[in-house]
């Protein structure tokens, strides 16, 4: 049924959808059905058009008429879903090459297989079968998997649920035994004083969780686990923090209601990788019920409960934390007679705490390397030319907007701002005589709509920004050119969201916070060319993702940030080039206690940044964070490649043109105060220079310079008889003064354990090669790892070095047979 604007049932137009619509690539709903407010009947008219669709055409949802039950069945392939609010929409049958963007709604694939598909942001609740090569970037909402999923990633993911009596778990993988190259990136979870579990992930192998953190990490105590592994294997769960979190009952000053336990684990090799906070002041924080489970630098509030026996080979660097009731002075005081920084347990029970002074691993030992980082693998993204739509803009122009950029359009864009709708901005520059003050929306779409970076030009030239969300939270702004002012786009509100954004010929910085909780903000694709600083942003900042975003040509820096807390943020597959200061500072010290954490640079690279006194990336203090998959390269003559604190670097390569002979100035994360982690470790990094080795002295100026100089800077006297504390692991590092296999660094460089030549054989405990097994016993094998990658040959007398009971792949030097190898002694 189809009503009219006056509510009058409207017969005529059920007779034009029999009849059909003229073709068109990209259709808006809302020239079909331009009613407010009913999702019913609104649910027919969405079911029609897709019914009319082509491969590659857009359907534009309304903003302001929600959906209540959209059932769709295969779809055509590579179709696209832009806008729109409401319940769901079911998918059954196939569901390939489609793409969702700024929906906010949920999405049912239980009778469907997800394939090549894409949400960018997308908000929502996920309730899915099964999925093969689908990326989320930017998704809000819980989600629930009950089927196969294989190579996807979700990037930025979260899900707020405060005070939620239902044991359904906020994100939910039942996985079937599959699980095979997925990533879940940036993931974080609200989960304060909450009866509801945070992650369950049943019969998974080898999907991996890295980054974000969950905040509160609360649950029943007599009911269920806030975080369960349930017969899984090879899972990765890593650079994450749990929070102290808060009872469900019966308020935040008690502890009462508190799970027993916060994390279970079951199955076999799954791994814990660089884990702050875990745990509950009353039982553990831990339930390990998998005998080859292995956990590295993780902080456990109470110790873990090991209910298996012959716990083999378990590898475990962690912090047993004694909590203070309250957490009110952001300082968590700390057992150190506890605390066990890199401890080797081995066949027979025995330990050895390999950071004490004199201390070797048995004699014939080798140890596992430690895991890989999962890294961002998102493909291209896809177009999404909204802009096609038949009269896209024409209000503006309508409205007095003079395209040419000859007069000001400043009262043209107020006449649609004041409507609360779309600002659709055609092709064209226009010019305005004062900032552009976005204004609240209520719940309106707070959208501003460019038709292209290369074709819609807004440009402003007096002081201040060009455009500001004044009094806006959850703007968004895509697809244009953002020309002049101090700054192109003054952050005030949160939940901001950018795509395809070009900023030029600014003075000081294209998006700039001069401070403030303006938490949750985006930006994916965008560009900043010119003036002082690509961003520049300073105290608090939570929750951050820069996506493909480019930075080019800045006189201070690329990414800048002071004064920062929290965080929880990512920039991944982003390109600096030419920039004559920092390509990415992120300085913490602000004034709530906390320096940055869970934070990673993914996938980057950084081409001529950096200066003679500025290094290419600059770390202050901060904690759980991470460099990996990047090449940072110069021809200037630079300071140094890094400098800072650090969780983790990983796969990095630097080629610098350096002033002095230090490309790598490594500063241990354990310099935050509150940080509360066992080591540092870097692996496959590889740089010309040296590598050297931050001072407490040091860190204590910079926190002068840049930070609060009470809360965040390291805690004098903490650890000053105990250079174990400042432990950095290195595995495949090369530089002028170090060439380590596979090592533990202590006191600063001054004191190394040896822990394998990884050289000589390294070996994954994961399956790998999935082959035919073929017995060649004389030939000598090749081993591999989990990628693929070959490691070397392993002779007869090399096996007495590996665990055993365990079986390995090999493949013959000589044709293509494999075989399997099992050790035993």
């Amino acid at each position: 049924m189809f009503l009219s604007r006056s509510g009058v049932v409207c017969w005529a137009a059920i007779a034009v959808f029999g009849i059909g619509l003229a073709r068109s690539e990209v259709i808006r709903v809302e020239d079909h059905f331009p009613v407010e407010g009913i999702a019913a009947a609104m649910d027919s008219v969405v079911e029609a058009l897709v019914g009319q669709m082509d491969s590659g055409d857009a359907l534009i949802l309304s903003e302001y008429i929600s959906i209540h039950n959209v059932n769709l069945s295969d779809v055509p392939e590579g179709i696209q879903f832009i806008g729109g609010k409401g319940d769901q929409m079911r998918f059954s049958g196939q569901v390939k090459g489609v793409s969702f963007f700024k929906s906010r709604y949920g999405i049912n694939t239980t009778n469907a297989t997800l394939e090549n598909c894409f949400f960018i942001h997308t908000d929502g609740n996920l309730n899915l079968g099964d999925v093969t090569e689908t990326y989320w970037l930017d998704q809000s909402g819980a989600v629930k998997v009950d089927g196969t999923m294989t190579n996807s990633t979700g990037l930025w993911m979260r899900y707020n649920h405060e005070r939620q009596a239902t044991s359904t778990p906020s994100f939910h993988f039942k996985l079937h035994g599959s699980g095979d190259n997925v990533r879940i990136l940036m993931m974080v979870e609200h989960n304060q004083s909450n009866l509801r579990p945070a992650l369950v992930v049943e019969d998974g192998n080898g999907i991996a969780f890295a980054g974000g953190s969950t905040e509160g990490c609360s649950a029943h105590e007599n009911s269920i686990f806030p975080y369960e592994l349930i017969n899984c294997e090879n899972v990765y769960l890593g650079l994450r923090r749990f929070f102290a979190g808060r009872p469900y009952d019966p308020g935040p000053e008690s502890w009462t209601g508190r799970p027993k336990i916060s994390l279970r684990v079951s199955g076999r090799g799954n791994i814990l990788d660089n884990i702050v906070d875990l745990g509950n002041p009353q039982y553990y924080s831990l339930l390990c019920e998998d005998k080859y489970m292995q956990a590295w630098s993780c902080c456990l509030e109470k110790p873990a409960d090991f209910e298996v026996e012959n716990q083999e080979h378990f590898l475990v660097s962690f912090v047993t934390n004694a909590m203070p009731p309250v957490d009110s002075d952001w300082i968590e005081p700390r057992n150190i007679d506890n605390e066990k920084v890199f401890v080797y347990v081995g066949p027979d029970g025995n330990t050895v705490d390999l950071t004490q002074d004199g201390a070797t691993l048995p004699t014939g030992t080798m140890l596992q390397e430690p895991p890989s980082l999962p890294s961002c693998n998102i493909p291209d993204l896809p177009e999404f030319n909204y802009m096609d739509v038949a009269g896209f803009g024409r209000e503006l122009i309508d409205s007095g907007a003079d395209p040419t950029g000859q007069t000001a359009s400043d009262s043209a864009f107020g006449k649609i701002l004041a409507k609360r709708k779309v600002l659709e901005i055609p092709p064209g520059t226009y010019l305005l005589n004062d900032p552009l003050m976005v204004s609240d929306w209520a719940k309106k779409p707070r959208w501003i709509a460019g038709a292209g970076r290369d074709s819609t030009f807004i440009v402003y030239n007096g002081a201040g920004p060009v455009i500001t969300d004044y009094k806006a939270a959850a703007l968004k702004i895509t697809n244009l050119t953002i020309k002049g002012g101090d700054y192109g786009f003054k952050l005030n509100k949160t939940n901001s969201f950018q795509m395809n954004v070009t900023y030029t010929d600014y003075n000081i910085a294209g998006v700039y916070k001069p401070g403030g909780n303006m938490e949750q903000c985006r930006f994916i694709g965008c560009k900043f060319v010119g003036g002082e600083y690509g961003w520049r942003l300073n105290e608090f900042s939570d929750k951050y993702l820069l996506y493909g975003c480019e930075f080019e040509g800045h006189s201070k820096g690329g990414i800048v940030c002071t004064g920062l807390t929290n965080w929880q943020g990512g920039i991944f597959n982003c390109t600096f080039k030419d920039i004559d200061g920092y390509g990415v500072a992120l300085l913490g010290g602000g004034g709530n206690g906390y320096g940055p954490y869970c934070y990673r640079i993914d996938n980057c690279t950084f081409d001529n940044c950096g200066s003679a006194t500025k290094p290419v990336i600059h770390n202050g203090y901060g904690w759980l964070g991470a460099v990996s998959n990047s090449t940072i390269t110069s021809s200037k003559q630079v300071y140094a490649g890094f400098k800072g604190n650090f969780a983790i670097l990983e796969n990095l390569e630097f080629d610098l043109n350096l002033q002095s002979d230090t490309a790598l100035y490594l500063g241990h994360q354990r310099y935050e105060k509150t940080a509360g982690v066992g080591m540092s470790r870097l692996v496959n990094v590889t740089t010309n220079g040296k590598i050297g080795f931050l001072s407490l002295d040091f860190m204590k100026e910079l926190e002068t310079q840049y930070g609060d100089t009470v809360h965040s800077g390291y805690y004098d006297g903490l650890y000053s008889d105990k250079p174990w504390a400042f432990t950095y692991l290195f595995n495949r590092v090369t530089s002028d003064n170090f060439n380590i296999s596979y090592g533990l660094v202590k006191d600063r460089g001054g004191v190394t354990v040896e822990l394998g030549d990884t050289s000589r054989v390294g070996v994954d405990r994961q399956k790998n090669i999935r082959a035919r097994f073929m017995g060649d016993a004389g030939a000598p094998p090749v081993f591999y790892t989990i990628r693929g990658r070959r490691i070397n040959k392993l002779v007869d007398p090399m096996l007495r070095n590996l665990p055993t009971g365990m079986v390995y792949i090999a493949k013959p030097k000589h044709g293509k047979a494999v075989k399997r190898v099992k050790v035993n002694r």
